[in-house]
């Protein structure tokens, strides 16, 4: 076997070679870039919850450079500090309080603090300022982040607030595809089959879909070149995240905790298991379709089939345990949103999704069904427990989070008592006997 090559931009054109194919019968072609990288100057800086402090720490004189054009982010809907009930920034949040109190911002705790030192120094040097793009799983995520950035300015400084307000350009934005976590074992097949030594591989998916509104500050690349979905409003992108949240994201919470209980640990053994496969599918056709917008050229039902063909994709080895990080900023995104709108509706046509609740509420106690005890990994993770092993089988202690869920859920007498049965079955009956009351 040769000997793989490193990545990097010394190596790229001898990874090309045909040379360097032909080094070892194994390996496969590499496609590299054909342009010259010589030039290309540095126009979008993006701020990514992995790595965050390593990758950032001196971000904000890259921010305030004037080639810099776009800052984009995935930052986990938790990292928006955004308040689902009230539509409000988490003011008293310490990081938000410490970031908003500094005498400057020279070492940010939150990407708000960021955001502000690098628009701070654009303005002071007469630029225009940065758009920021968001490419997080939430519905109108532009203008969440647009709302909460000004909310955190006029803390700091009205008039910067109201240049941001002014002249920021902040695009919603759908961004599809199933990206799992990097492993050792991504590193050994990528030098196996392509003798390439990368030290951080992204593995994905084949399907790739990317919606944006077009709406920039200073420019933009032409990303309708290549694939991106540019159109022209909100209204737009928000089918489009609707879709995607309360199907793509909404399923993939729906099993995960449930699953990890029933100790699955990839996503394609989940649904290869007929009882999840067929209540994935019940969830998406019976309780969530019904209440999406209609687009023009999209199916929904071949949308759906085409979900459960990538949720079964063996080949990409998604973890079970990626899908429970971050529950907190998850559910109020993906699942009540379509749970709220069933009991306005009047119709309460809600089982499957409130198997998802009660399996998260049973999850939060941090002990599987063999006594084994976990980390959950969540913003609110130490309140959330206290309150989940202080409940037990009621709901009530979780469900009274008012930054989670809104009175208007805790007061649905059917809600409530779903809830609660089926929290019950969690803890006495376990997770997969649970499960098989909740397919049909």
């Amino acid at each position: 076997m040769a000997v793989p090559t490193k990545l990097n931009n010394a190596n790229l054109a001898s990874i090309a070679t045909p040379a360097n194919q032909q080094s070892s019968s194994s390996s496969k072609p590499v496609q590299t870039p054909t342009y010259n990288r010589n030039g290309v100057t540095e126009g979008i800086v993006h701020i990514g919850v992995g790595g965050f402090h390593r990758a950032h720490l001196a971000v904000i004189a890259k921010l305030a450079n004037p080639d810099t054009r776009i800052v984009s982010m995935t930052i986990t809907e938790s990292g928006y500090h955004y308040n689902e009930n009230t539509h409000q920034l988490e003011a008293h949040n310490p990081d938000i309080a410490a970031d908003v109190a500094a005498s400057d911002l020279s070492s940010p705790r939150t990407t708000y603090g960021y955001l502000y030192a690098g628009l701070e120094r654009r303005r002071k040097a007469g630029l225009k300022p940065f758009t920021v793009l968001s490419c997080d799983n939430m519905q109108k995520n532009g203008t969440i982040t647009r709302n909460m950035l000004i909310s955190f300015a006029r803390l700091r400084d009205a008039d910067m607030a109201d240049w941001i307000e002014k002249n920021g350009a902040f695009p919603n934005s759908m961004v599809d595809r199933i990206t799992p976590r990097t492993t050792d074992a991504d590193k050994v097949s990528l030098a196996d089959e392509f003798a390439v030594e990368d030290a951080w591989p992204v593995v994905t998916e084949p399907f790739m879909q990317w919606v944006v509104e077009d709406v920039f500050a200073n420019g933009r690349p032409d990303f309708d070149k290549v694939g991106v979905q540019v159109v022209g409003s909100v209204h737009e992108v928000e089918k489009f995240e609707c879709h995607k949240l309360r199907l793509l994201n909404a399923s993939h919470t729906a099993v995960s905790y449930a699953a990890y209980l029933g100790g699955f640990e990839y996503v394609h053994e989940v649904f290869a298991n007929p009882l999840f496969h067929k209540y994935i599918y019940n969830m998406m056709h019976l309780e969530v379709k019904p209440l999406l917008p209609a687009i023009p050229g999209v199916d929904i039902d071949k949308y759906c089939d085409k979900l459960l063909e990538r949720f079964s994709n063996p080949t990409i080895m998604d973890q079970i345990t990626r899908l429970t990080l971050n529950g907190s900023g998850k559910l109020p995104q993906f699942i009540m949103p379509s749970v709220a709108e069933q009991i306005m509706a009047g119709t309460h046509n809600f089982r499957r999704l409130v198997f998802c609740v009660a399996s998260w509420f049973r999850y939060l106690n941090g002990t599987d069904e063999h006594g084994k005890a976990y980390e959950i990994d969540d913003p609110m993770a130490d309140d959330l427990k206290a309150r989940a092993l202080k409940g037990g089988k009621s709901p009530f202690p979780l469900f009274d989070v008012k930054s989670l869920f809104g009175d208007d859920l805790r007061g649905d007498k059917k809600l409530v008592d779903e809830l609660t049965a089926c929290l019950e079955s969690f803890y006495n009956e376990g997770a997969m006997a649970t499960l098989a009351k909740y397919v049909d």
